[in-house]
């Protein structure tokens, strides 16, 4: 005799900033409706009965094709058994797109983002047509590694087990509103951990203004200390001298010929870590410019 055990899943909840941001978009015209209407044909590369082709303004490979049906369905979530046709020809449609585009033989990857975690913006169902270049892994494989370092107990430090991971917060930045993301992840052979820092601030207007930074930090013969070499999309570049001491990890970044500053991630506990800015002002002392609150997702 065949038996199933059926686990219960957990139900994860989207945020409900998001949820909010959902249901503002949806009381409004999609933003692929003046496409659909004709409005922009140079953007539009296939239009029928059923479906508008239109190429991605933020494009991800060489070839990026948004297939949207004409009506409107949110998310494939809200796709009904009436929707198989429409469904199916979408992906046909994508088939010919492949073709007309030159990357049918060298290969090409179709993807439905859905809600939150998969990153969905524009709430009018479409399919992303991503060509023209090696598409690599399936999806970001920093969640693998970072598991895998953490399970690593002959190589996982203190500092690790505290700081990998993804951390987010509501804040401010530059005196504007800022969605704040801070990711730490690990190469796997004990080499380094690589900061990715990403700030979107939104101005008066509600234009959004995007700050990004990366580092390399790897430790030095002393225990605690750590050196890295910081590039941003501002255009500055930076080395950077840093210390843990077990409550907080210092890091001071610049030289004295340019300026001199320092970031301190201050651990509330192992889910919360303060982050605040300093520069150094022409008499020395210690200015600070900004302060979030990051939590681990």
């Amino acid at each position: 005799m065949l038996f199933l055990t059926i686990h219960a899943i957990a139900q994860r909840a989207p945020d409900p900033e998001y949820t909010a941001r959902k249901v503002r978009s949806l009381a409004e015209p999609s933003v692929f409706q003046k496409e659909i209407d004709g409005a922009f044909p140079q953007r539009t590369l296939y239009h029928d009965s059923l479906v508008t082709v239109l190429s991605s303004n933020n494009p991800q490979l060489p070839t990026h094709l948004l297939i949207v049906p004409n009506r409107r369905i949110p998310t494939l979530n809200d796709a009904t058994k009436a929707d198989e046709a429409l469904l199916g020809h979408m992906l046909l449609t994508a088939q010919k797109m492949a073709a007309e585009q030159g990357i049918a033989e060298t290969g090409y990857r179709l993807a439905f983002n859905t809600n939150e975690d998969a990153g969905q913006s524009a709430f009018h169902l479409h399919l992303h047509v991503l060509g023209g270049a090696k598409t690599g892994a399936m999806v970001d494989q920093s969640w693998r590694n970072i598991r895998r370092r953490l399970l690593d107990t002959t190589m996982v430090t203190p500092l690790e087990k505290r700081l990998l991971g993804t951390w987010s917060a509501k804040g401010r930045a530059f005196g504007m509103p800022a969605d704040v993301t801070m990711k730490w992840e690990p190469d796997l052979q004990g080499r380094f951990l690589l900061l990715s820092y990403r700030m979107d601030m939104r101005d008066t207007s509600g234009k959004v203004q995007t700050f990004e930074g990366k580092a390399l930090y790897k430790a030095s013969k002393e225990v605690g200390k750590f050196t890295a070499n910081w590039f941003d999309s501002g255009g500055e570049a930076h080395p950077i001298e840093a210390f843990y001491d077990g409550t907080a990890l210092t890091s001071n970044w610049g030289t004295p010929a340019t300026k001199m500053g320092k970031t301190i991630y201050r651990f509330v506990d192992d889910n919360t870590i303060e982050i605040s800015d300093f520069i150094q002002r022409k008499d020395g002392e210690w200015r600070q410019f900004n302060q979030n609150t990051v939590r681990k997702l």
